[in-house]
């Protein structure tokens, strides 16, 4: 086993903590007490009225500001970042290297026992995958800008000479893809196969999410420069959606559309317990609905 981190209740330091994910993370670790986490919660504009206190900072402009609230954080989580979404530029990707660049500049000076940077599974793309899906150390072939901008920002983690960076391939979450994230409706157009199934891919539930990245936070180091963040198989899309009760407008899925497309989490079972129920669609909504509803805890 390798070296634990100092601290007994590690201070967490989470950057972007408006975004998508971070707004369910948010909901599920609270103060972080109930998981053993001293989490700091950093965003460019803090919302009025939120529960969970936020450090104004835009780091970007301020890199002096960002090593100022780095130091004497135990680890660094990254969910800042720029996600696909109406209207977005395909330039603006770039800026996802950049802030990598930018939070392990400042941890050569800050020294953080680590940083998770937050990847995506979308580096995989059209490239072929094993039996029990996309391993970390399988072939990458970006489908769309989105995808190639996390796999350079990955590439930027490994030239970087801050050594104790471990990148997130993360699936789908609830909560936060376009199935059951923002702009939820109660017809969903989803693609069927031949054999009746929906599409398969890998999904986790906001608190299953919440629960892997603790554990790998309290985890022995080092880890891995890369790890898939999923479950333990894949789910179809079918049943999330008749789970979460909303109508489905079948369509037959279009040629060249991936039937499944899987992460393998073997490495990250070697390293941490996966939650129970991770490949379960009603599990995966109900802890969905518990989030988003209020009962996160």
């Amino acid at each position: 086993m390798g070296e634990t981190l100092a601290a007994s209740i590690p201070r967490v330091l989470i950057l972007g903590a408006n975004g998508r994910i971070g707004r369910l993370l948010r909901l599920v670790w609270g103060t972080g007490a109930r998981f053993q986490l001293d989490p700091v919660w950093q965003c460019r504009n803090p919302v009025q009225g939120d529960s969970t206190q936020c450090i104004a900072l835009d780091f970007m402009a301020d890199p002096d500001g960002l090593i100022k609230a780095m130091t004497g954080s135990d680890c660094v989580l990254v969910l800042a970042g720029v996600t696909p979404g109406l209207g977005v530029a395909e330039a603006r990707f770039a800026d996802n290297s950049r802030i990598a660049q930018a939070v392990l500049d400042a941890a050569m000076i800050a020294k953080p026992a680590r940083v998770f940077l937050t990847s995506s599974a979308a580096v995989y793309g059209v490239a072929s995958a094993g039996l029990d899906g996309h391993a970390e150390t399988g072939a990458t072939q970006p489908a769309a800008p989105y995808g190639l901008s996390k796999l350079h920002m990955e590439q930027v983690a490994a030239a970087h000479p801050f050594a104790r960076t471990t990148c997130l391939r993360i699936g789908n979450v609830a909560g936060a893809d376009q199935l059951l994230g923002p702009g939820l409706r109660s017809l969903i157009a989803l693609d069927v196969f031949p054999g009746g199934n929906g599409p398969l891919r890998s999904y986790l539930g906001p608190k299953a999410l919440a629960d892997i990245l603790a554990s790998l936070i309290r985890a022995p180091m080092p880890l891995p420069p890369v790890l898939n963040v999923g479950g333990d198989d894949a789910v179809d899309m079918l049943d999330l959606v008749v789970a979460a009760g909303m109508r489905i407008q079948r369509r037959d899925a279009p040629d060249g559309l991936p039937e499944r497309v899987a992460l393998d989490t073997h490495l990250l079972q070697r390293h941490i317990t996966l939650p129970k129920g991770t490949s379960d669609a009603a599990t995966i909504v109900q802890d969905w609905q518990d989030v988003t509803r209020g009962n996160a805890i």
